[in-house]
């Protein structure tokens, strides 16, 4: 599902709903105890810069995760991003280094690291320590 959506907070937005069918990616021990008809459902309501994603698993019903995004163009500045006191006290700061935090080595692959990429459109890159101290633009993820 993909659609037009309207929201009196948010404003005008992309609603899209998407289901993952995962029964075929279990190991067969997993299989033997998970229906045949195994799911999770992504439900999304886009209205850039925020954005809120909820994910529920076809056979826990009571199960979700709730994930509220937003983009701004800062280095991770912002202290109240998402203008709720309660929350901002409970949260957790978490920096990733997209090009210098390790990554295990099975899941590494050479043509995907920003270290060894450089735009020949724009002719930005390759990212090396510090990068972020030292390129324009750059935006944060707000999670």
């Amino acid at each position: 599902q993909n659609e037009p959506f309207e929201d009196p907070y948010h404003g005008n937005g992309q609603f899209t709903e998407k289901r993952v069918y995962l029964n075929s990616k279990l190991p067969s021990w997993a299989r033997a105890v998970v229906p045949k008809i195994f799911y999770v459902t992504e439900k999304a309501w886009n209205y850039y810069p925020y954005t809120i994603t909820e994910y529920t698993c076809s056979f826990l019903p009571k199960f979700s995760i709730h994930i509220e995004t937003k983009y701004e163009d800062n280095k991770g500045s912002n202290d109240s991003i998402f203008d709720n006191e309660a929350k901002d006290l409970e949260r957790e700061v978490c920096f990733i280094d997209i090009a210098c935090d390790e990554i295990p080595e099975r899941y590494y692959k050479e043509s995907e690291d920003p270290k060894h990429f450089k735009s020949e459109k724009t002719g930005r890159g390759q990212l090396r320590e510090g990068w972020r101290d030292s390129h324009q633009p750059i935006m944060c993820s707000y999670k």
